[in-house]
């Protein structure tokens, strides 16, 4: 078969052969087919088709042609096209793949659809125990699952029945729920989307060039008494009311710079914001009242606010130098006063705090770093969990969220760290991980480890493919398909 004139139809994006051995071309201009005899171009201009600019194109095993515009997954089945279209208004398709009857669609924003029941629909993956990779934020929902974002997306873990549900999807740094059962989501601060709600019947993408955003970055969420969604940018402090967006900033308010690092709420519902740069302040609705270094602030860079049960305001201050990585102790205010607790003069593991949280008897729960573990705080006494003497398992934990409810605080570490709750029935909590290992790498149809643990292999429907143990596990074997790998730390091989 000869081919020629392709340019006439715009810029070629991907190409497939049939079984006839015919070719079928993704164009700027529609779908294009050639054959020795002819070339067809099948476009909205001849055929039920809406839009015309086609991205990719597959065959599958029945010789149906399938391909995708910028909002539907098309088939044609050489008599008549079908079409299914996403089921997001603000969002496009960028890629997909067949797996034998299966049909996996890649969006821009939404992260992977599944042709189910003719209708494209989100992909969640059901597995027995939580992911192993870098946990950048938590939260636990109405329904008493901790949510917790990764480097490859979000997961929400059942402990009521210890199943684990995936997202797959970009890197997410934090994530907060609702007392609706909303769960919202920021990815970390790539592409266009700076925020993800997530709803019982839909997913929202809210993108960087939208009001309020205008390429601001969200530094902390938080939901306030009356269920306001909050938010502390570079820009402002935001916040969301009956679904309309509000923004405090330094043109319209006395807040005394843009850049809010961390918020959180007392019994009155003020919202106290740690500034990088400008102290910490509290707004009461109507103004914003600061204090410096000139009040008594170790520093003017203020990170983790946290307020207790006693309405005593608990931060971590910052080396004005180095303020994202180098921390100046356990800060507190209560009627006016100041307080510091550090290292030096204190069972204080480390001076610098990535996160604070309060349980339900009043005691404080830092996240602490330099790899100092996990610290609580009742006051007088400083208790300290770390892997030497726990089951935390990394040292360097990064966020902490409480369930009230099922009487847990849970822990996010870095990379390898897993889940890792505290049981609060007992004062000397214990601490156990539910799982961990390091990160792994795939390369070469190979799983590469720095040390041994179980590999799981599991296919869409979460049913398990291959399990090994190793630092190398040969995938060579497995069907083309998508797949998720998942491994789980044991001290002893199986025998």
């Amino acid at each position: 078969m000869v081919v020629d004139k392709c340019n006439d139809y715009g810029d070629a994006y991907a190409l497939a052969v049939d079984n006839d051995n015919t070719l079928w071309v993704a164009t700027k201009q529609g779908l294009l087919h050639y054959t020795d005899q002819s070339q067809t171009l099948f476009n909205s201009s001849n055929t039920s088709l809406t839009e015309d600019a086609v991205s990719d194109v597959k065959i599958d095993e029945r010789n149906n042609i399938w391909f995708i515009t910028d909002h539907n997954l098309c088939c044609y089945n050489r008599t008549t096209f079908t079409t299914y279209p996403i089921p997001y208004s603000d969002d496009f398709l960028r890629c997909f793949d067949i797996d034998g009857k299966d049909i996996y669609v890649g969006t821009h924003q939404h992260g992977m659809l599944s042709l189910t029941n003719n209708a494209l629909t989100p992909i969640t993956y059901t597995f027995p125990n939580a992911p192993t990779s870098s946990m950048r934020g938590g939260c636990v929902d109405k329904q008493g699952r901790f949510w917790a974002g990764t480097m490859t997306g979000a997961f929400a873990y059942n402990p009521t029945d210890g199943t684990t549900e995936i997202l797959p999807m970009r890197q997410i740094d934090e994530i907060v729920s609702d007392n609706k059962g909303d769960v919202w989501l920021k990815p970390f601060n790539t592409g266009d989307t700076c925020l993800i709600e997530i709803t019982p019947t839909d997913t929202i993408a809210y993108r960087y060039d939208q009001y309020p955003f205008n390429d601001n970055y969200i530094c902390q969420m938080r939901f306030d008494h009356t269920n306001r969604l909050w938010l502390a940018t570079t820009h402002g402090l935001i916040f969301r009311d009956n679904g309309q967006w509000h923004v405090y900033s330094t043109t319209n308010s006395n807040l005394p710079t843009n850049y809010i690092y961390s918020i959180d709420f007392d019994s009155q519902n003020n919202v106290w914001c740690g500034t990088f740069g400008a102290g910490l302040t509290c707004f009461n609705g109507t103004s914003f009242t600061t204090y410096t270094t000139k009040q008594g602030l170790e520093s003017d860079f203020v990170a983790t606010v946290c307020v207790d049960k006693n309405d005593v305001v608990w931060f971590n201050c910052r080396s004005s130098q180095y303020p994202e990585i180098y921390g100046l102790g356990l800060s507190s205010l209560h009627n006016g006063q100041f307080k510091t607790y550090t290292a030096n003069n204190s069972q204080l593991a480390s001076n610098t705090i990535w996160d604070i949280e309060t349980d339900a008897k009043n005691n404080l729960w830092l996240a602490t770093g330099d790899d100092k573990g996990v610290t609580q705080f009742d006051g007088t006494h400083w208790n300290i969990y770390n892997t030497d003497n726990s089951g935390l398992a990394l040292n360097e934990a990064t966020h902490i969220a409480l369930d009230e409810y099922n009487r847990r605080i849970w822990f996010t570490c870095y990379t390898g760290g897993g889940v890792t709750y505290a049981n609060l029935q007992y004062d000397n909590s214990a601490v156990t991980t539910l799982n961990a290992s390091k990160e792994l790498t795939i390369r070469n149809n190979h799983v590469l480890l720095d040390l041994p643990a179980n590999v799981s292999v599991f296919d869409t429907t979460g049913h398990l493919i291959l399990s090994d143990y190793g630092t190398n596990i040969d995938l060579s074997n497995l069907h083309r398909g998508i797949y998720i790998v998942h491994t789980s730390k044991i001290t002893e091989q199986p025998e």
